[in-house]
């Protein structure tokens, strides 16, 4: 799955500390695949106030897996997924400056309902190729705290 159009890593409001920071992955024009910014934004505010908690106890180092996680699977192990009921956040982990090797950044991309315990591997196998997509890791050397476009 190769990404058609133009790609933009966009800091998560607020959402940078010390050592980790969260960021949406967004694709002009949009991809039906690339959705976590738009579903996360059509939420109702309690419920993205919830998840903003779990994202900010991430970003501050904690662990919880009813509220996070990647996954202890050699292939999946820089997939990542913030949770909240059935809600389902996926993205991928990754170290994006060469001048901040410590520096990690969950890249959020997707969502889904979830309706069986076990993640889709297919979601998992999709952050993993999102991972190696080119213009994504070209996005990656330059992380944006906004989208140029939004700028404009």
């Amino acid at each position: 799955m190769a990404i058609a159009g133009s790609v933009c890593i966009e800091y998560i409001d607020g959402h940078r500390v010390g050592k980790r920071g969260l960021a949406w992955l967004i694709v002009k024009p949009p991809d039906k695949n690339i959705t976590a910014k738009s579903f996360f934004e059509s939420l109702d505010p309690d419920v993205q106030r919830t998840l903003r908690n779990r994202f900010d106890y991430w970003l501050g180092g904690g662990k919880h897996d009813k509220y996070f996680h990647g996954w202890a699977e050699q292939d999946y192990k820089d997939s990542f997924v913030f949770k909240f009921q059935d809600i389902r956040l996926f993205g991928f982990l990754c170290n994006p400056r060469e001048d901040e090797l410590s520096f990690r950044v969950c890249v959020l991309s997707s969502y889904s309902i979830k309706d069986e315990w076990e993640a889709d591997k297919a979601e998992k196998d999709r952050m993993n190729e999102l991972k190696r997509d080119k213009k994504i890791l070209t996005a990656l050397k330059d992380i944006k705290e906004d989208c140029l476009e939004k700028k404009k």
